[in-house]
């Protein structure tokens, strides 16, 4: 499932609209929950780069680079430091930034950045449609800043609420589509320059698609049949006809292909075989061969199925691996650092993630397991402590829970157990992207029981 496309550098953030963004999907989502970075984690010049194909916001991919040269002398900085090319400084013992006197005078404009940890502010709630279970991010309104969108299960609509570039946003506008809205994904579909909405209504099998007006507000284009009774949705470009196409998870054997003609409609539904109840898709190029492959997890019999793309709108047979106990969503990012895309699969059932290393040919090993919290779901990528490393963000749903937990990477494809963090009432949903433009990613979080999204503000350095 998906998340958002941000893009981070020194001083600068701007969010990825539709016109700036390729054709075709690159990486994972930050969480559906997000998606970003054809090879995550290869950032360069100090910046996180995140690239999406074809508009889809929904996941993040990171790589964060070293910085500039000059101004900041590692060895007069605290070891916890790395460079980021914001301003002359280093960082004290303490975590807070001082002046970098050379730096100043010469006009260098390098820093050190604290990467201990700060965690995250006390969220804040905005209200939203009735049982919401999907977030995607994105620059609606093309005024530079992050705005939400989320699938409302509850009330046969999707909520947009604009950002402010603050970490605040708008009241929310609802727009209805149909029956049980189950996920939620962005792309510019028709070609306009503007980003879009898709909407699976997995009550009724149908995808709805809102096309923008250019002001950040949008119109039903239409409805289209064919999807089963589809819980997760992904866009990328199957066909490499330059249209955003759309995949989705249909809650039966099959994962479904609805090819895009460029205008906002959608071809006949072509079925693949995976395995028993799949519920959760991700897309992501995992044999490096130039064309989008796809990752299917299935709660029926434990397992995720990855299909490997051919660029045509086809794809080989599936390969199926192990995971934990029902698993209902996944994700794709690169956990170890060698450029090549991993899988992370949340086990509802089980209270595990599962990350399987990909091994660059398009298939993968075996299953780590690592502990979550109670009934884990929604799964963002993100480098959430900005040491260069992927790190999770994970939805722990269970009823009085209400919590979100961060499992910092290593680098290694490991993860240290997770810091938990308060959000609203059964969190189904989370992405991250950041929201206030400070240059630290923020989480959000779509409550289902309360109806509402927690947005939780990183720490900046010292704080």
């Amino acid at each position: 499932m998906r998340f958002s496309l941000i893009l981070f550098s020194c001083g600068l953030v701007s969010a990825l609209t539709a016109d700036e963004a390729p054709k075709k999907w690159s990486g994972p989502r930050g969480g559906k929950i997000s998606h970003g970075g054809n090879n995550i984690g290869n950032g360069n010049g100090g910046g996180i780069n995140i690239d999406t194909g074809g508009g889809d916001i929904g996941d993040i991919g990171v790589g964060v680079g070293g910085g500039g040269d000059g101004g900041c002398d590692p060895d007069h900085c605290n070891d916890k430091c790395q460079k980021q090319g914001y301003e002359s400084g280093y960082c004290d013992d303490d975590g807070s930034e001082s002046p970098n006197l050379l730096g100043l005078l010469i006009g260098q404009s390098t820093s050190c950045t604290c990467t201990i940890f700060q965690g995250f502010q006390l969220q804040t709630t905005f209200a939203v449609g009735r049982f919401p279970s999907a977030v995607a991010l994105g620059d609606l309104n093309k005024d530079g800043h992050i705005d939400i969108v989320t699938a409302n299960g509850g009330g046969a609509s999707v909520s947009v609420l604009l950002g402010t570039g603050s970490g605040s946003f708008q009241t929310q506008t609802v727009y209805p589509v149909g029956s049980g809205p189950a996920d939620v994904a962005l792309g510019d579909f028709n070609g306009d320059g503007y980003l879009d909405i898709a909407a699976t209504n997995s009550a009724v099998g149908t995808l709805s698609i809102l096309l923008n007006t250019g002001s950040g507000t949008f119109q039903l284009h239409n409805t289209f049949p064919g999807l089963g009774n589809a819980p997760s949705i992904e866009v990328g470009d199957f066909d490499e006809d330059g249209n955003l196409d759309i995949v989705a998870a249909s809650n039966g054997n099959e994962m479904t292909l609805l090819l895009g003609d460029g205008s906002g409609n959608f071809g006949p539904p072509t079925l693949f075989t995976v395995g028993s109840q799949a519920v959760a898709i991700a897309v992501g190029d995992f044999n490096a061969d130039g064309h989008l492959d796809v990752v299917v997890a299935n709660v029926g019999d434990d397992t995720v199925s990855v299909l490997l793309g051919t660029g045509t709108g086809d794809f080989l047979p599936q390969t199926a691996y192990p995971v934990g106990a029902t698993p209902l969503n996944v994700n794709v990012g690169d956990f170890n650092g060698d450029g090549i895309l991993d899988i992370a699969a949340t086990n509802f059932n089980g209270d595990t993630v599962s990350v399987l290393l990909g091994t660059g040919s398009g298939t993968f090993g075996a299953q780590t397991t690592f502990p979550a919290g109670p009934q884990p779901y929604g799964i963002a990528l993100a480098d959430v402590d900005k040491d260069g490393n992927l790190d999770m963000v994970i939805a722990n749903s269970a009823v009085g829970s209400n919590s979100l937990g961060v499992f910092l990477g290593t680098g290694s494809g490991t993860f240290e157990p997770q810091q938990t963090f308060a959000v609203g009432a059964e969190p189904w949903g989370v992405a991250v992207g950041d929201f206030n433009e400070d240059t630290y990613p923020d989480i959000v979080a779509a409550n289902r029981r309360d109806f509402t999204i927690s947005v939780l503000l990183g720490k900046p350095c010292g704080t």
